[in-house]
């Protein structure tokens, strides 16, 4: 038998690759009964991965993680307290700041 992840199935007359992917509560195109389910979706594999506006992406992401990891303990402490009632990590918030402070053409 195929991994999961490499099975092949015909849904609706429709044939290829298809993966099951785990989706949170609220999450996905179906809804869901428990906290994580998983939804099949047609596997889709990019054209061309490695275009200049990814990789411009890419080094932003790049970029603020370093940012992120140069930090001192109480500043990412800081970070932590804001992001708390939003229900994101001090991480992610640090990021969504930094991106929207840095273009993404600076890359």
């Amino acid at each position: 038998m195929k991994p999961l992840h490499q099975l092949s199935l015909s849904i609706r007359g429709k044939t290829g690759a298809f993966v099951y992917q785990r989706v949170g509560k609220g999450r996905g195109n179906i809804p869901t009964q428990g906290h994580h389910d998983l939804q099949l979706r047609r596997h889709v594999i990019p054209t061309n991965y490695r275009t200049e506006p990814q990789q411009q992406s890419r080094r932003r992401i790049g970029a603020a993680t370093a940012a992120w990891r140069g930090l001192q303990e109480h500043e990412r402490d800081h970070w932590r307290d804001r992001a708390r009632p939003q229900r994101r990590t001090g991480f992610n918030l640090f990021v969504r700041d930094f991106c929207r402070r840095h273009p993404v053409e600076a890359f």
